[in-house]
């Protein structure tokens, strides 16, 4: 059996069945130690594993708790980076922003409209979906009108929100947290490179961060060909993951091994593009 990334690599799966990963396979970083350790630790879990955990990372438990009750009254989603139930908000509603009227895919994103695994069906999750506005960012400079106006990239530009009450409010605050959380986590990643740690300091100031706002139903476990989503690597530099109550999430090792990524409080889970 084979995987292949967004990048064209290729790896061999040695099983699909997921077992639970040992205490040493998916590291657990603590952002209250000291640098020097952070970096070396960092370095070990990107070329080693490309996942940890991050814990002691300075974003409020209450805002990622409201964070996930705004997103239950939109419906019963799961923030993401920055995955049961029924929607609460019907669907008229929320096909007035569906991400397919945005010419850079913001807003709702039904369920099974995308297939991330060619080989299955379409994914069974639902998303809302926003990306950097100035409005989002409370490390902004005075005045910055950010990319809500003025564009950086094709796929830079003004969100679309629903009508609920403090919806926008809401993730605002979580999206603001994570984002410092990442720009944190940059200039680290650039002292593991062994680069000045302001050296990706001006492609951070308007970036292209996406926070997704995911609901996983919960599936059929005998119904293989049906996924809350497909294997697959993330695009981005790295994905900061704030993970519901369910286990669900299962990553690959070097051997071609599934593992679990079980929920574990008080963290974020990282992966990095690869």
């Amino acid at each position: 059996m084979e995987f292949t990334s967004y990048s064209g690599r290729k790896r061999t799966l040695a099983s699909n069945t997921a077992r639970k990963a040992e205490f040493h396979e998916i590291p657990t970083i603590s952002l209250a130690a000291k640098e020097e350790d952070i970096i070396a630790q960092l370095r070990d879990a990107c070329t080693r594993v490309g996942f940890f955990y991050i814990q002691d990372h300075g974003v409020p438990q209450g805002t990622i708790d409201a964070v996930f009750d705004t997103s239950k009254r939109f419906g019963n989603t799961y923030p993401l980076s920055l995955g049961a139930g029924k929607f609460d908000q019907d669907f008229v509603a929320k096909n007035d922003i569906h991400y397919k009227k945005s010419s850079i895919l913001r807003g709702y994103e039904p369920i099974a409209e995308v297939r991330t695994d060619e080989t299955k069906k379409a994914d069974l999750n639902e998303a809302f979906n926003c990306g950097y506005e100035a409005d989002l960012d409370n490390q902004r400079q005075a005045g910055d009108v950010g990319t809500g106006t003025t564009p950086k990239t094709a796929m830079q530009g003004p969100n679309v929100w629903p009508s609920q009450p403090g919806f926008k409010t809401g993730v605002a605050e979580y999206y603001g947290e994570v984002l410092a959380l990442a720009r944190r986590l940059v200039r680290l990643f650039a002292e593991v490179l062994g680069l000045p740690a302001d050296y990706f300091d001006q492609v951070v100031t308007h970036p292209g961060a996406m926070l997704r706002l995911l609901k996983y139903p919960a599936q059929d476990p005998t119904r293989p060909d049906a996924l809350g989503i497909g294997a697959h690597t993330d695009i981005e530099c790295f994905t900061i993951l704030a993970q519901g109550r369910q286990p669900a999430l299962q990553i690959l090792n070097v051997e071609g091994h599934w593992i679990e990524a079980p929920p574990v409080p008080g963290t974020f889970v990282v992966n990095i593009g690869l």
